[in-house]
């Protein structure tokens, strides 16, 4: 039968640019949505070369020679000459690209995806659902693969919803299994932070995330002790005053730390005492 989608997005779809996170969706990265069928594979590996040219070449056309049924092609013929026609049909897109996901086109659903994202801001589902078949790509392509594309797909993703708590930590991850440099990898910490650190339930997960990033930078940069005490205590009270779901528990956090630190002081340097909750805080 032939396939057939609404005229429009639905009511309340933001258009192209408007941004916003899809609150119903807070699902792993790597949890694909039901609507994927094709599987998300797995990340790839040390022993992955940048010589990989001919299996990168392949892997695509590889896939296109186990070609679905007829009626799944046709099924996808008219779905693309439909979005062509018509690239304001939000259910259209939605459609086309299940369709492509589950024959395992990668390279017509790419296109499928480029052409989605140029009518309309992608939600955090979708971006997260993308980014993880472009990850699984890594299996076949250099590992280039993942600087190239992936990168800037996370860079896109945090555009269009700067509020994801999920898109944002992925994010550092890549920046992480990138071996970026402490600076860049501050940077992208900070970022994350002012766009969805104030998030009342997750923002907490991005300060813990950086707090750890800082607490090891005496022993993977050298800095000195008592710059990396200072950068901990103002991420503590930067987060405290935020108003979010375990606040007491940070707290708690935050004296504990202070009182190790205290501890630790006379082993390597001294480190300011001011604490890191004044009185009225810790009432």
């Amino acid at each position: 039968p032939e396939a057939r989608a609404p005229d429009r997005a639905p009511a309340g779809m933001p258009p192209k640019r408007a941004r916003g996170a899809d609150p119903a969706e807070h699902a792993p990265m790597e949890d694909a949505p039901a609507r994927a069928v094709a599987s998300d594979g797995d990340d790839d590996d040390d022993s992955d070369s940048d010589d990989s040219d001919d299996m990168s070449a392949s892997s695509d056309s590889d896939a296109e020679l186990d070609m679905p049924d007829e009626s799944t092609m046709d099924r996808i013929m008219k779905l693309e000459q439909l979005v062509a026609a018509t690239p304001a049909r939000y259910n259209a897109h939605v459609a086309l690209i299940r369709e492509l996901r589950g024959a395992k086109l990668r390279e017509r659903a790419r296109r499928a995806r480029e052409a989605f994202a140029e009518s309309f801001a992608l939600n955090e589902n979708q971006w997260r659902e993308w980014i993880a078949d472009e990850t699984a790509e890594t299996r076949v392509k250099k590992k280039t693969h993942m600087r190239e594309v992936v990168g800037p797909l996370f860079e896109r993703a945090v555009t269009d919803v700067p509020g994801s708590v999920t898109l944002w930590q992925r994010y550092l991850e890549f920046g992480m299994d990138q071996d970026w440099e402490s600076e860049r990898r501050r940077a992208l910490y900070e970022r994350a932070l002012k766009n969805a650190g104030a998030d009342f339930r997750d923002g907490a997960k991005l300060f813990a995330a950086r707090r750890a990033f800082e607490s090891s930078r005496h022993v993977v940069d050298g800095d000195d002790a008592a710059k990396v005490a200072t950068r901990m205590r103002q991420l503590f009270r930067r987060q405290l005053a935020i108003p979010h779901a375990g606040i007491l528990e940070t707290a708690g956090l935050a004296e504990a730390w202070e009182a190790e630190t205290k501890a630790e002081a006379g082993k390597e340097t001294e480190i300011a005492s001011e604490p890191v909750l004044n009185p009225a805080a810790r009432a």
